[in-house]
């Protein structure tokens, strides 16, 4: 018996020196399981020496044996599906970071296509303006020259061109143009 214990807190301590739940790029739990194949072997160790788990745990080695070994490593593969599951948790939320991220910068894009888009409006509404209101604004004189004789090749569109010399300003624009028959409305 007395060999027998010798032997395997050799074994428990070999393991111990070797370190391998700390090698690198080796994925591993902090402990090493030390396998005694023979049940009675394991019971009768332990019987002898109850302090001899607690002192091969304490140099992070787990004695298991036959009737033990599935269980612990099935508690092994919980342990490493939670870590698995932490490290995707991780992941998506970094990820919904990121994506949290650029979507206030899509925002911010969208805010600034408005404010251009608005100034793009403000400018060509003040072209218009320009062109077809107030007195001897540009419509008007040109419409004049072309009733003065002047010869030109083209009209202006109806929706410029006013038969009497009130303000252009109430001309549609071309998308604004009203329907001018009964079966267009």
């Amino acid at each position: 018996m007395a060999g027998h214990l010798r032997s395997l807190k050799q074994h428990v301590n070999g393991l111990s020196i070797k370190n391998y739940e700390s090698l690198e790029g080796v994925n591993t739990l902090d402990f090493v399981l030390l396998f005694v194949p023979i049940e009675a072997a394991f019971l009768l160790a332990l019987e002898s020496d109850p302090q001899l788990f607690q002192q091969a745990y304490d140099k992070h080695i787990i004695l298991v044996s036959p009737t033990t070994l599935l269980a612990t490593l099935r508690t092994v593969e919980n342990l490493w599906r939670y870590e698995r599951q932490n490290k995707n948790a991780e992941e998506i939320a970094r990820q919904a970071g990121g994506l949290y991220d650029q979507c206030v910068l899509l925002l911010e894009s969208l805010e600034d296509i408005g404010k251009q888009l608005h100034r793009s409006t403000e400018a060509f509404d003040k072209t218009m303006q320009r062109l077809s209101s107030g007195r001897g604004n540009m419509l008007n004189r040109i419409t004049q020259l072309q009733k003065l004789g002047a010869k030109t090749k083209k009209q202006l569109p109806a929706h410029f061109s006013s038969d009497d010399e009130q303000d252009m300003s109430q001309a549609a624009l071309p998308d604004q143009v009203q329907p001018d028959s009964e079966e267009e409305k």
